[in-house]
């Protein structure tokens, strides 16, 4: 990926590129011309049946049988007619916003510091005004859903919905107080360019959902149904489906980038078994607002993290690389770009019940005059998911929601999402 970016630098400032000289190992090659299956870039489009036939033959020498079963399970029955070309630059981005009561202050800053990331994406220019150093995506989807994923039905107070919640689905209904906002907004935001203000202002809107949501947020979860197809073997609380090809229609294209901005300071408990949300009785005792926690590791009470890398893979099956996982959650701040073990085996990312407060220990804090301002538990699951997915070939972003600024997040995440883009769908 960073050799097609240098290709891309390299053959911009070089006037007539001679063909068959440059290599797209990423599939990347300058606007106009096309990687063919020999690995060079040229002016002209491969005959895409030539291709696969050549392509086909060298599996055969290459692969053997494994490579043939690998293929016919990857890429389908079209795959014979498949040639290694760039992918889509089209972006979708899924946001899922943690909107428990102690949200309110994060999600102001995401309100402040996510326009510009669309502005970088937009213009290429990670500054503004500054020098173009990619080429600028003008497809984007962005989408919002809430962690609120229900109680499995089991009534808890503070959780005004205990079947659903907001069981996935892109909001449309505004919960801003501000007055500018309109009382409904479509599923999903289409970013034009030159209309950073209208956006800024339809994003505040949509991505300000208050602090009444469900305080058991399923945030692995709601990211789940919210992109899964009804076609899927997944099933969800209730027996019930994905909404990709229902409600969300529309939102995920098959073709794009498939960004998923994760923002919360509670570690994720999305319930395998709903009967962690009883509160009277039940195979899991003890006190109610500690169980995600008691239970984080108890066979059958959440979720595995398998359920959500295999997920999103199978959504770019053979693609791995056009998938960006980013979780902005329960990190130290030291910590939100080292090695993953080295965040995992920390002290401060031990989950356990806290004695003092009898909730989730602290994994980091954010005061300023003397005042706490966020404080989250350590998203354990959220690391782990990244690692996983980052051993698989996707793109993994990870950011601690106690930072001063989520700026540099952001542009990390703006990194990752353009190499993503380079990322051709054959890889």
């Amino acid at each position: 990926m960073r050799r097609a970016a240098i290709l891309l630098v390299l053959l911009a400032g070089c006037p007539d590129p001679e063909e068959g000289v440059f290599t797209c190992p990423d599939g990347a090659c300058p606007s106009g011309w096309f990687c063919h299956s020999d690995g060079y870039c040229r002016a002209d489009p491969e005959d895409l049946a030539d291709a696969a036939m050549d392509a086909s033959d060298d599996a055969a020498v290459d692969g053997g049988a494994d490579a043939g079963e690998d293929a016919a399970t990857d890429a389908g029955p079209d795959a014979e007619v498949d040639a290694c070309v760039p992918g889509s630059d089209a972006v979708d981005l899924l946001l899922v916003v943690d909107d428990s009561v102690s949200m309110s202050e994060e999600q102001e800053e995401l309100v402040a510091a996510f326009p510009d990331l669309v502005r970088a994406l937009a213009t290429g220019q990670p500054m503004p005004g500054g020098a173009v150093e990619f080429p600028p995506i003008d497809d984007l989807h962005v989408g919002v859903v809430s962690s609120d994923m229900g109680t499995g039905g089991f009534v808890v107070p503070t959780c005004p919905d205990s079947d659903f919640g907001g069981d996935g689905v892109l909001t449309t209904t505004v919960r801003s107080s501000d007055a500018t906002c309109p009382d409904a907004l479509p599923a999903f935001l289409e970013y034009e360019t030159a209309g950073l203000s209208r956006f800024r202002r339809d994003f505040a809107c949509k991505a300000t959902l208050g602090t009444n949501g469900c305080g058991f947020e399923q945030q692995l979860e709601a990211m789940l149904k919210a992109i899964t197809p009804s076609t899927s073997a997944l099933e969800f609380h209730g027996g019930t489906v994905g909404h990709a090809d229902g409600v969300n229609a529309g939102f995920l294209r098959p073709d794009s980038v498939l960004v998923v901005l994760i923002v919360s300071d509670e570690e994720d408990c999305s319930a395998a078994n709903p009967a962690l949300f009883q509160t009277m009785g039940g195979p899991f005792p003890g006190d109610l607002n500690s169980r995600c926690v008691e239970y984080h590791d108890a066979e059958g009470a959440l979720h595995p993290i398998s359920r959500y890398v295999d997920g999103l893979r199978d959504l770019r099956p053979g693609a791995a690389g056009r998938v960006v996982f980013a979780p902005l959650v329960g990190v130290p701040v030291d910590l939100q770009t080292a090695a993953w073990d080295a965040i995992l085996e920390d002290d401060a990312m031990e989950l356990a019940i806290d004695p003092m407060t009898l909730g989730p220990s602290t994994a980091c804090e954010r005061v300023e005059g003397g005042v706490t301002l966020t404080r989250a538990s350590p998203g354990v699951r959220y690391v782990e998911t990244a690692q996983e997915l980052d051993l698989l070939g996707s793109q993994a972003v990870l950011g601690s929601i106690c930072a001063p600024s989520y700026a540099p997040f952001f542009r990390r995440l703006l990194a990752a999402i353009n190499g993503a883009v380079d990322v051709s769908t054959c890889d």
